[in-house]
This record gives structure tokens, C-alpha cells and sequence, in this order.
């Protein structure tokens, strides 16, 4: 959004806390709204957004880096690998979860 490119989160959150209400099931609000509460230092918030985006579409990919992502740089390598296991139950070819 506009608002996260100025750096406003408070605005971002709400705004995109409207998308997801207004469009519920679609998992690209939720994993935005997930990326604006870690820039806004809500980590806790933001893996809650993001395990519930992948619950909602688990074929989608951003979500489940971002968690991998999220859970490496806070050195929780045994969270990262349990993502990275699903990832691969739902494809194991998928080359993004193998590397």
C-alpha cells in the first residue's frame, strides 16, 4: 500500500485489516497485512497472519517463505524446517523449499 511505502504502519494495518475483512479466504491481504505488522514490529501479530494465509491457500508460496524467512532470522531453525517440510508435503519438487 501507499501508506507502507511511506513508512505509515498504523495506516497500513488498517487499511489492509479492512481488505482481509472484506475479501476473507483471500490469502494475499492477510500475508500483506503480515509484512506491514513486521515492519511495525508486531512479529507475534505477523506469524498468527501468516500461518492463517497459508491455513486459507496452502498452495501459496509468499506466505510460507516469509514464515521460513521470519523464523531463520530469528534463529528458530526448527520452526523455518517444519515450513519447510510442509512446503515439500504439498510439493516435493517444489525447488524454492529445496533450496
Amino acid at each position: 500500500t501507499a501508506a507502507m511505502g511511506a513508512g505509515d504502519y498504523p495506516r497500513a494495518i488498517a487499511l489492509l485489516q479492512r481488505s482481509v475483512e472484506m475479501a476473507p479466504g483471500e490469502s494475499i491481504y492477510r500475508t500483506q497485512l503480515a509484512v506491514a505488522r513486521m515492519a511495525a514490529g508486531q512479529g507475534a501479530d505477523a506469524v498468527r497472519d501468516l500461518q492463517t494465509a497459508v491455513r486459507e491457500d496452502p498452495e501459496a508460496k509468499r506466505p510460507q517463505l516469509l514464515l521460513v524467512r521470519f523464523h531463520l532470522f530469528n534463529r528458530d531453525f526448527d520452526a523455518a524446517l517444519k515450513v519447510i517440510d510442509t512446503m515439500l508435503r504439498t510439493d516435493p519438487k517444489d525447488a524454492v523449499a529445496l533450496n
